[in-house]
């Protein structure tokens, strides 16, 4: 099993969660996890990241379909972990939970960096189709252009873009309480809906 499986399923353990999938892999999106509170069920994301570090992988090929996807998510889970010598090979060390509206510091800059100003030395996607896509459709067939459409998408997506422990906090993210998690979890999940 590999490492971020075996954090994501402590995750899962943790805070009393349900697989999404028997696998948690495909082709298309899913979440992590799901909670059920009072009827309601809560679609999770999970996340960790070393203590060391202090952020948070993401996905291949980050761009604004993806965070499409990740909105669609209730609730994100933020585990920080450290290496030890026990069975797991690792242990949490804090957790946060998250809304999307806490992520829109990431979203944005995802946005700014694939769309509007671009990244390592590329074009935003906004810049090709603005400046560059109007003249090569008058020049090559429709065909190649499609393929011109696909290799800049695929181009402009960012690669693995991390979110940072400290501006999830000041973002409003909140810190779990870890002698009770599980409780902690549905209380934050409830207190979602009551603000909507």
């Amino acid at each position: 099993m590999a490492q971020d499986d075996s954090r994501e399923k402590e995750q899962i353990k943790i805070f009393g969660l349900e697989e999404y999938s028997a696998s948690n892999r495909g082709a298309s999106y899913t979440p992590d996890a799901k909670l059920t509170v009072d009827g309601t069920t809560y679609e999770i994301e999970l996340k960790t990241g070393n203590v060391s570090r202090k952020t948070f992988s993401t996905a291949r090929g980050f761009d604004e379909n993806k965070i499409k996807e990740w909105k669609h998510n209730d609730v994100f889970i933020f585990s920080l972990y450290e290496k030890d010598q026990t069975s797991l090979g690792f242990r949490f060390c804090d957790h946060l939970m998250a809304t999307p509206e806490n992520l829109s510091f990431f979203f944005d800059h995802v946005i700014k960096t694939t769309m509007t100003e671009g990244h390592a030395g590329k074009l935003g996607s906004s810049q090709y189709n603005a400046l560059i896509r109007p003249h090569l459709a008058e020049t090559v067939c429709p065909d190649v252009l499609k393929k011109f459409d696909k290799t800049v998408k695929v181009g402009c997506q960012y690669n693995d873009p991390k979110v940072s422990w400290k501006k999830l906090l000041m973002s409003g993210a909140v810190l779990v309480d870890k002698q009770r998690p599980q409780e902690h979890l549905k209380e934050y999940l409830i207190n979602l809906v009551d603000k909507t």
